[in-house]
């Protein structure tokens, strides 16, 4: 992210363009790894273009990652239950929400 454009970002709403942009030129842009394909496919777009993908609704996604994201409050020795394991979180932080 040491890119001119990420370094100059003065909001968030500078940082998503800056974002998007890169993301643009990463895609389209020949790479070295594809220049050698016999396809004419020279960068990341042209070779996945035939993966076809849907996006799922918001709804869907918290369901099925609710379960796996809960919130959790670390003991006084730091650590918070996640199924049959304790894991450590930080000592410093007994009492606080965390979220695994």
């Amino acid at each position: 992210m040491a890119d001119w454009r990420f370094e100059n970002a003065q909001t968030w709403e500078d940082l998503l363009a800056a974002h998007e942009k890169w993301h643009q030129d990463y895609n389209f842009q020949q790479h070295m790894a594809h220049e050698k394909r016999d396809d004419g496919s020279h960068s990341p777009t042209a070779v996945l273009e035939w993966i076809k993908g849907m996006q799922p609704a918001p709804d869907l996604v918290y369901c099925a990652f609710s379960a796996i994201c809960e919130t959790r409050t670390l003991t006084k020795a730091g650590y918070a239950k996640f199924r049959n394991f304790l894991l450590y979180g930080e000592r410093a932080l007994a009492g606080q929400k965390d979220a695994h």
